[in-house]
């Protein structure tokens, strides 16, 4: 008689090794499972967290730009009182949107001497630099005065010092 050899479907072997992966599969599974809910309920104040971090960033890196390129015009602050207008006036933060800050930011103003920053038109800045540099201004809304010469460069009032306690 002809003994045939068991195939390797029927080898117990390979049966007991193939149930031990799907149990480590399932294991592993069921621990992602299981763990998500804490990933999804720590993930909102994570990326609030790393929103505030960015926008602090953003603000320390364009007011350093801002006075590397747009102060000698602009004064200090945005404050004017240069060739310039002025960009810490309510009159103009409150009339222009972020967009519109990118645009003039990146493309400049045609037939004026604010040239484009871009790096696309030549310009040293790109679009992070622009984006800091609009988050700067951005910051100087909160208690820009009213200026009404701020298209001519008419300086704005100083900011109010306030004196630490001792």
């Amino acid at each position: 008689m002809n003994a045939t050899p068991p195939s390797r479907r029927d080898d117990p072997r390979l049966e007991r090794t193939l149930d031990r992966q799907m149990l480590l599969g399932l294991v592993f599974g069921g621990l992602l499972f299981a763990g998500f809910p804490l990933y999804a309920a720590r993930e909102p104040e994570r990326r609030a967290r790393a929103a505030r971090e960015q926008h602090e960033t953003y603000l320390r890196l364009g007011a350093d730009q801002y006075q590397l390129h747009c102060a000698s015009c602009h004064g200090a602050e945005g404050s004017g009182g240069g060739p310039a207008p002025t960009l810490r006036a309510e009159e103009f933060l409150g009339a222009v949107s972020d967009v519109q800050l990118r645009w003039l930011i990146a493309g400049g103003q045609p037939g004026t001497a604010m040239a484009p920053y871009h790096i696309d038109f030549g310009g040293p800045f790109t679009d992070q630099h622009v984006e800091q540099v609009v988050v700067y201004l951005r910051s100087l809304e909160a208690d820009a005065p009213s200026v009404a010469g701020w298209k001519s460069g008419a300086p704005a009032p100083s900011r109010p010092v306030v004196a630490a306690a001792p």
